[in-house]
């Protein structure tokens, strides 16, 4: 899986409404984070997360090297979640070349037993900070 991005999209910055079948994407500016809620459940993945590694990454750069992304997804499917893996090891190669501040947000509802747990396996795969937060 290659990202394969189009560095003026700028897909964010509507911040687009959630679907059915793809997450609410809001940009937070002034505290420097990118929030993904909803859900996750496209067959193809791809075009969505390819799109947003390209913002993420201007972000990054446009916040002075600082970029505080927030999952709160309610279901993801299986393409999704290599999908999120591979766009946040993307951001920690990024962070690692380039210096800076990168931080995951990865919130869940305390009686959801399996996005828990699918936030645990990708903490366990990465080096950035990464912060697991019940909601009730």
């Amino acid at each position: 899986m290659a990202f394969q991005y189009n560095i003026f999209s700028k897909f964010i910055a509507s911040n687009k409404e959630a679907d059915n079948l793809s997450p609410k994407l809001e940009l937070l500016r002034r505290m420097k984070k990118v929030r993904l809620s909803g859900v996750s459940r496209m067959a193809d993945p791809s075009v969505f997360y390819n799109n947003l590694v390209g913002d993420l990454e201007n972000y990054y750069f446009e916040f002075n090297k600082t970029l505080f992304l927030e999952f709160h997804l309610d279901y993801i499917n299986t393409g999704s979640v290599k999908w999120i893996h591979f766009l946040l090891g993307y951001l920690e190669d990024l962070h690692k070349d380039k210096g800076g501040i990168i931080e995951v947000t990865w919130r869940y509802e305390s009686d959801d037993e399996s996005i828990e747990e699918t936030g645990e396996v990708l903490k366990s795969k990465l080096s950035l900070p990464f912060i697991l937060k019940p909601v009730a």
